[in-house]
């Protein structure tokens, strides 16, 4: 049986380039890796020619690696120079001087009844005396026709109340001061708050956080109320009237009051001139009360009080304070107004609610 033809199995011929072209890559990698070896010890002698050094010719010997260095091996030195001695500002020659010391007696917010009474009992180091004529109720404490016009309601009278406050008028020996709560008032606005009160710009009458309203200092009516009140006081013998409460309300929604076109300070600076012109013609002096906050920072935006603006619109300053700042407040008074006065209202030493002892220039 004839066989039929067998082959073996076929390999196919070696690509000759592909294994030169191997063995070249390998020699070329194993070049660059000694050149990349021997790099770093080939150096250029004086003449610029380059060449080899080998490690352990001529003594040569490769330095170890330097161990890591710790944070104790180190010393740092620091070059400080010596602070400069800070300039102390320059004083004064002399301090301010304190102000006078001169005791004024503030009465109680009632009625006077019984001058010759109250007279009696006064301590000897008294030089004048204040008497609150309107309180910050609203209360009216004297005969005033310009309170009755409005409301006989917010006085309270007694039957000798006219006669005890002309005895205290006519005490020669004594300073008589007449204090009126002007714009804070939680009885007059309802009265007619369209006339009289600071209002919402809804119309509504505005309440502070303490429920009390306000009388707006813009209005007419306002104005013919207080400077009425400032020029009966002058009328009946006062030698000095003084105002308080000659602001804005500083609590409660103040975003939703209607404080008209001019600017709030403004229409203060008007009504206290309006009280300085009412009173042209009488032998009184106009004074202002203000937080101490107000002189010492010149002014509060809420209440639309300002130092430098108010304070040469009178003839004297009093705010709350103790007697160690008396001074430092007087100086900044002076500052904002040369010819003002300044007085400091100090509770006395049993700390009396009404009774108060005023320190300023007499």
């Amino acid at each position: 049986m004839a066989q039929g033809s067998q082959y073996g199995s076929y390999r196919g011929r070696k690509p000759v380039g592909k294994v030169l072209l191997a063995i070249i890559l390998i020699l070329v990698i194993a070049v660059s890796g000694l050149f990349m070896f021997l790099q770093r010890y080939m150096v250029y002698d004086e003449n610029g020619n380059l060449k080899l050094e080998l490690p352990g010719r001529d003594g040569d010997q490769i330095s170890p690696p330097k161990p890591p260095v710790s944070s104790e091996d180190i010393t740092i030195i620091i070059d400080r120079k010596e602070p400069e001695e800070p300039q102390m500002p320059e004083l004064p020659v002399e301090p301010p001087p304190a102000p006078e010391v001169r005791g004024v007696l503030l009465l109680a917010d009632t009625p006077l009844t019984d001058w010759a009474a109250v007279c009696e009992e006064l301590p000897e180091d008294i030089s004048g005396v204040c008497l609150t004529v309107k309180d910050a109720d609203g209360i009216v404490y004297v005969d005033s026709q310009a309170a009755a016009r409005l409301s006989r309601r917010i006085m309270s009278l007694k039957s000798t109340t006219e006669r005890a406050v002309a005895d205290l008028t006519e005490t020669e020996s004594l300073h008589t001061i007449a204090r009126i709560t002007c714009l804070l008032d939680p009885k007059v606005p309802i009265l007619d708050v369209r006339a009289l009160g600071v209002r919402q710009r809804t119309g509504y009458l505005f309440y502070d956080d303490t429920g009390a309203s306000w009388l707006d200092p813009t209005k007419d009516s306002v104005r013919m109320y207080l400077t009425g009140l400032a020029r009966e006081c002058a009328e009946m013998g006062f030698d000095e009237i003084l105002l308080s409460h000659v602001s804005y309300p500083i609590s409660g929604e103040l975003d939703k009051i209607n404080y008209g076109e001019n600017p709030k300070e403004e229409n203060l600076a008007d009504f206290v001139q309006a009280v300085r012109d009412a009173l042209t013609g009488q032998n009184v002096r106009l004074s202002l009360e203000l937080p101490a906050e107000v002189i010492l920072t010149g002014g509060n935006e809420a209440a639309g009080q300002s130092l430098k603006v108010l304070a040469p619109l009178v003839d004297r300053i009093y705010t709350e304070t103790t007697a160690a700042d008396a001074a430092m407040l007087a100086e900044l008074v002076k500052i904002a107004a040369p010819e003002t006065d300044f007085a400091a209202i100090v509770a006395d030493a049993e700390g009396i609610a009404t009774d108060y002892l005023l320190t300023g220039q007499s």
